[in-house]
């Protein structure tokens, strides 16, 4: 199961709105701001109640990796620009090329935290495990999705307000 592209479209613009805090991920953001983007998300949409957990679980999944996504394309994009425009490492000007969503100040800390030894260490050892070969990381998942049953989700929908939509949700994928 998965959302229709809309409304995925959606919870990334809710997530990257007005973006708070200079967290580097979806798990370091404040609270206060999730529940924001929740809230939000359940004013554009409704859906039946016992289908609530399945829905929760599935925004919070989308949360989580559509920040990260937008958020690797973003820093990636100003490495792009920084390399075009400057002379020497891109690393030290990409907190010149801020994205719409995200303040100036705001992002030249993101940069500081990107810079840092330590998540730079992270960063390859995620990117190595990704790359797996014939080895890889324990825990790394690089196949198709799982069928829907595994889960136990069937036949969730949702509808949105402010549209004609009357399914959002896929079915079985």
């Amino acid at each position: 199961m998965k959302f229709d592209p809309r409304i995925v479209k959606s919870i990334s613009q809710l997530c990257l709105q007005n973006w708070p805090t200079p967290a580097i991920t979806w798990a370091s953001t404040p609270v206060a701001h999730k529940d924001a983007v929740w809230a939000e998300f359940k004013k554009r949409y409704r859906w039946a109640d016992e289908q609530g957990p399945v829905i929760s679980d599935l925004f919070w999944q989308k949360c989580a990796s559509r920040t990260k996504d937008n958020l690797a394309k973003e820093r990636k994009k100003a490495m792009h620009n920084a390399e075009i425009d400057h002379q020497g490492p891109a690393m030290e000007h990409m907190h010149e090329y801020s994205p719409w969503w995200c303040s100036a100040d705001i992002w030249v800390e993101m940069c500081v935290k990107w810079r840092d030894e330590n998540w730079q260490k992270k960063r390859k050892t995620a990117s190595s495990n990704r790359a797996g070969g014939g080895e890889k990381a324990k825990g790394t998942y690089k196949g198709q999705y799982l069928p829907i049953a595994a889960y136990g989700y069937q036949g969730v929908s949702i509808s949105r307000y402010s549209y004609s939509l009357v399914r959002c949700v896929c079915g079985n994928s």
